[in-house]
């Protein structure tokens, strides 16, 4: 089809193709970064570098200003952290997804299984699905981390590495192949990360009597989810 040309002779039809192409990129790469830094946080304790990094560097808006305002929030916890709060965040981190601590304390297991399986066990057919998925697309989790594919790292890991190959797929002008990642990522969003998010989210706030970061990194996290099933709705649609 022929389209309008501009001043410059420029083709405005391959002109909105391109800015809507930059529009996807910086919406791919907005959405890997957030991904991986929740990931990040789940994954490992705090350090007083990653902390002072997130403080400063962090930059995420979007169209929930509850959102917004959680993520603001969490960098505001982690201003000018000290050595000995940092240390007091490693034990709520280990109390609350490892149950390190009192054993009368509440804990939420961050394992997809555990809230899939009878008798929530560890290890069980959630866990080998994506271990299935992640071979399919490629994916390993990070070598040093030893906890199973189906923690909330690992699955958090893996929608921010399919958004990298969605914007490699996109520089390179493969449409199809883009559109086929993104149907993936919707895919694992509704059989695997939407399984199991609410019940956890619960749990986590109950160990953390809803106050502190991690209450606040799951509240992220949950509107984060919620904000990107909406957005993978409208990519597909």
């Amino acid at each position: 089809m022929r389209g309008l040309k501009g001043k410059d002779g420029v083709c405005m039809e391959e002109l909105n193709q391109e800015e809507m192409k930059q529009e996807l990129l910086v919406l791919t790469e907005s959405r890997s970064h957030v991904y991986s830094v929740l990931s990040h946080f789940f994954e490992t304790e705090i350090t007083e570098e990653y902390a002072r990094d997130f403080a400063s560097t962090f930059d995420f808006e979007c169209t929930s200003p509850e959102l917004n305002t959680t993520f603001s929030r969490m960098r505001e916890c982690l201003t000018d952290c000290d050595e000995h709060e940092i240390e007091e965040l490693a034990v709520v981190f280990d109390r609350v997804f490892f149950g390190m601590g009192p054993r009368t304390a509440h804990k939420a297991f961050p394992y997809e299984s555990v809230y899939t399986s009878v008798g929530g066990r560890m290890n069980q057919e959630a866990w080998t699905q994506v271990k299935l998925i992640f071979a399919a697309a490629g994916f390993e989790k990070n070598s040093s981390f030893k906890e199973p594919e189906d923690h909330i790292a690992v699955e958090l890991a893996f929608m921010a590495e399919i958004c990298n190959q969605i914007t490699d797929a996109i520089n390179a002008d493969e449409v199809d192949t883009a559109e086929t990642l993104i149907a993936r990522q919707k895919q694992f969003m509704d059989e695997h990360i939407l399984n199991w998010i609410k019940p956890f989210y619960a749990d986590v706030q109950k160990a953390t009597n809803e106050q502190g970061f991690y209450s606040l990194l799951m509240i992220a996290t949950y509107l984060f989810i919620e904000l990107d099933q909406e957005i993978l709705l409208e990519l597909i649609n």
